[in-house]
């Protein structure tokens, strides 16, 4: 997909996401298999939470984020099965959608000692095993709480967060591009069992394994 971003012609992939001050008029073009986007438009940002956040509402900026296009799919989701609680639903979506947002956008990502970038390279090479926190303390030679609030400070999530998100990214490549049972997927994605699995992956991305294989499988 091509937009108009910063006066420029941009591709956007999967799981991008594009802020626009409200005067810019999106103006989208896709390729010849098409796309999917949600576009969502706030009548009045919370002035207090913008201030506290320094957020440039008259720059467009641009961020990848798994978790976030997870929240929007979960948006799509209450918007196909609505029910008496579906627009408190997709408010709160909306809101928590932003929020993820702005934490990925200002999270201090830089300057990790070398020691957790190693525990953090640990955990992308091992996203089928089943990690433990004082292990990985072990490892770096550290305390396991020191551990947690040494990752959350610099990558802006805590380590449980990170490793289900990685899981989670893990098994959407499966259900979208094999045909590998849930089973299959949950053993080789770290998850102890399907049920397991099936759980975490509905609370992640609003969607059941089945459904969103079904959904967003590519042809």
């Amino acid at each position: 997909m091509k937009e108009t971003f910063s006066g420029e012609e941009q591709v956007f992939k999967e799981n991008d996401i594009v802020y626009k001050p409200p005067e810019e008029t999106p103006c989208l073009q896709f390729g010849e298999k098409g796309a999917g986007t949600l576009t969502i438009e706030f009548d009045l940002l919370p002035g207090r939470l913008l201030r506290g956040l320094a957020f440039p509402p008259d720059r467009p900026f641009a961020l990848r984020s798994t978790h976030c296009a997870a929240i929007a799919r979960r948006m799509v989701r209450e918007m196909m099965r609505p029910d008496a609680l579906t627009l408190t639903a997709l408010e709160g979506l909306s809101f928590q959608l932003f929020v993820e947002i702005m934490r990925r956008k200002h999270a201090p990502t830089r300057g990790a000692p070398a020691w957790l970038r190693d525990v953090r390279k640990r955990i992308l090479n091992s996203a089928d095993e089943l990690l433990d926190v004082r292990q990985l303390a072990r490892v770096a030679n550290v305390h396991p709480v020191y551990l947690s609030q040494a990752f959350r400070m610099s990558y802006g999530e805590s380590l449980s967060q990170f490793v289900r998100r990685k899981r989670v990214e893990r098994t959407v490549t499966f259900l979208r591009e094999t045909d590998k049972s849930l089973i299959q997927i949950a053993l080789e994605s770290g998850f102890c069992d399907q049920s397991h699995f099936c759980r975490v992956f509905r609370n992640a991305t609003g969607f059941s394994p089945r459904e969103f294989r079904r959904m967003f499988r590519r042809p």
